[in-house]
């Protein structure tokens, strides 16, 4: 690399200052490295919503097969999964 980046170069010899300059090409994969962090995430993300939504309605289907009067099951099932939360910390 030369002492001093081209004054008005041609968009290509500015590119390949910055190529070889390590700090700048460093900190440029660091950039793409949490892109894909933050993308690997979204989807994570995603598919716990669908769990979630898929363990949702399995847990009201097992709720409403389980005799409890349709008035008290959405109370009782809130507070079950309350009290296994709460032995799951414990």
């Amino acid at each position: 690399m030369t002492e001093e980046p081209p004054g008005n170069a041609a968009d290509s010899a500015m590119l390949a200052w910055l190529g070889g300059d390590d700090t700048v090409t460093d900190a440029a994969n660091r950039i793409w490295d949490a892109a894909g962090e933050v993308i690997d995430a979204t989807a994570a993300l995603h598919a716990a919503q669908r769990n979630l939504e898929v363990a949702t309605d399995a847990y009201s289907v097992a709720v409403r097969g389980s005799r409890i009067p349709a008035a008290d099951a959405e109370r009782i099932g809130a507070a079950f999964i309350l009290r296994i939360g709460r032995s799951r910390i414990a």
